[in-house]
């Protein structure tokens, strides 16, 4: 890695690996064309939406690797998903003690980068995400009990799609062998050996919860987008959370143009709309590791069009989205400006 230079636009995967990608991508697209078909032929698209949403984030599991057990990554993402989808929505209109709940999961995102690296984070932001989306949906028992369940629901789809397919094509992808005491010690060996970095984990939890209360004060539409940039760009040091920020930036301006255009071109009915969900959802996997630009681009074309089955217009939604990203790029950027103390600088 050069440290002089910010990466914004330089490709951080060989073209040729991409293949790769974009055929395991392919196996993450039944569990959710299933739901949304079915969603759209039932008129229960809210519902369809909420399972799709779990699917799409579990897809990405199958991309993650921390232990030998490869589905591990799968299963953790749609277990906490689905809790923190019901906390989430059960704490929707008590704005105090959600703010409270969304700090300790948003230090979970920082604490599992600086601990046990890019996986685990990966799961814990995925936690945290469910967190605030679902904070913008308050319900009582009976609805968050519903929600966590469509989430548990297109997480087991997802899961039980790619594990049957890893079982069929290739026998060794679906392999594992869990030996939980031995996690659990390696575990507690990388707490103690990130000492050093918690302070990483205020970091996040400070951008996670800001960003998060900027947002619901100022009643953003879709405003949960504002954290959940926070904590996908803050890094311990800035030059890297610049980086991430603008590449994001970039992507969703570069998304959201392709979605708005494609919008007005196509004009589609509900079917079309489906399909370039999928369409946008298999671009994502597939160009994951071509650049985070790029990435975060496909990912919001496909939630811009995600939304929109919900009847939310295109553009609207692409602005909500734009200006979510800036809040909380902004506040990442204000997080990570201070800096760490120098023996904790040295950290991922």
């Amino acid at each position: 890695m050069e440290n002089n230079t910010v990466k914004v636009l330089r490709m951080t995967v060989p073209v040729s690996e991409l293949g790769t990608d974009a055929r395991r991508g392919l196996l993450c697209l039944p569990a959710l064309a299933l739901l949304l078909v079915v969603g759209v032929a039932t008129d229960y698209t809210a519902a369809a939406l909420v399972a799709a949403s779990g699917a799409f984030s579990v897809g990405f599991g199958s991309f993650q690797q921390f232990t030998r057990h490869k589905a591990a990554p799968m299963v953790l993402a749609a277990l906490g998903m689905t809790l923190s989808a019901a906390v989430g929505s059960l704490l929707g209109r008590h704005e105090a003690e959600l703010l409270v709940v969304a700090a300790l999961w948003s230090a979970a995102v920082g604490l599992a980068f600086v601990a046990f690296g890019n996986g685990p984070w990966w799961i814990a932001t995925q936690w945290t995400i469910a967190l605030v989306v679902a904070g913008a949906y308050p319900s009582g028992l009976q609805g968050a009990g519903a929600r966590a369940a469509l989430v548990l629901f297109g997480g087991g789809l997802q899961w039980a799609f790619i594990i049957t397919s890893w079982r069929l094509l290739s026998p060794r992808e679906a392999a594992h062998d869990v030996r939980l005491r031995a996690y659990l010690r390696l575990g507690r060996l990388k707490l103690h050996m990130a000492g050093p970095r918690i302070y990483f984990a205020l970091q996040t939890a400070v951008a996670g919860t800001a960003a998060l209360a900027l947002a619901r004060s100022l009643q953003l539409p879709n405003g949960y987008w504002a954290p959940m940039t926070a904590l996908l760009v803050i890094r311990p040091s800035f030059k890297e959370t610049l980086g991430r920020g603008l590449a994001r930036f970039i992507g969703t301006l570069i998304g959201a143009g392709l979605a708005t255009l494609a919008a007005a071109l196509l004009r589609p009915d509900a079917e079309v709309t489906a399909m370039l969900v999928v369409l946008f959802a298999w671009s994502a996997y597939s160009l994951r590791r071509l650049h985070y630009a790029a990435l975060t681009a496909c990912i919001t074309a496909c939630i811009v069009f995600l939304l929109a089955l919900a009847g939310l217009p295109e553009p609207a939604n692409a602005w909500h989205r734009i200006v979510a990203t800036l809040i909380g790029g902004a506040i990442a950027f204000c997080g990570a400006l201070p800096g760490a103390p120098p023996a904790q600088r040295t950290g991922r």
